[in-house]
């Protein structure tokens, strides 16, 4: 758990720095707070000779009209049926994330019609629990069955608007810690909703 307190606080600490400095774009003040609340998430499939079934739902809140912090779970099954390999095991955890619309129109920038078009910053800090005999080949964790890696995700995305409040957001990632027993290969690549 300790390892979650310094990524935490460095959120935590940039949200705060990022408030002051971008307060020029503030929600409405007279906008009641469940307005502000947006849900989504993603849902994402494989099947073949591996086969992954990933659900991500997120809760979040717009603290300005370009930046959004919220919550999110992670449930993924995993199942590799090559040879060597054979066999079946679930992922699940939590994250922390913000995102900043660093542009808020493309045609604002560029000459192409977007049609509400934005890119995003985005960063969390996600809580991941994994089984060490699927995981672990070095046996770094004796005498667990699973164990915790947090992974540090930096990227960028293009949102598109498909309704009053509603958005697809393409989103691609970097995994700052790539170790041997990660789940994620860079770059990861999302495709999700907001409401």
């Amino acid at each position: 758990m300790n390892k979650l307190i310094k990524p935490l606080f460095v959120i935590i600490a940039l949200s705060v720095c990022s408030q002051k400095i971008y307060s020029q774009y503030s929600v409405q003040q007279d906008e009641p707070f469940w307005k502000k609340i947006f849900w989504g998430g993603s849902i994402g499939f494989s099947i073949g000779t591996i086969t992954q079934i990933d659900f991500s739902p997120l809760v979040g809140v717009n603290i300005t009209e370009r930046w959004k912090a919220g919550i999110g779970g992670t449930y993924q099954y995993y199942k590799d049926n090559r040879p060597l390999y054979n066999f079946e095991t679930d992922i699940y955890g939590g994250r922390v994330f913000s995102s900043f619309v660093v542009i808020d129109d493309l045609k604002k920038v560029f000459p192409v019609n977007s049609n509400g078009c934005s890119i995003f910053l985005h960063g969390e800090v996600e809580l991941l629990s994994l089984e060490s005999r699927v995981f672990d080949p070095l046996h770094k964790y004796p005498g667990t069955d699973r164990f915790y890696i947090d992974s540090y995700l930096l990227g960028a995305g293009i949102r598109q608007k498909i309704g009053a409040r509603a958005f697809i957001n393409l989103t691609v990632l970097w995994n700052l810690n790539d170790l041997t027993y990660s789940p994620y290969s860079n770059p990861v690549i999302r495709l999700g909703f907001n409401f």
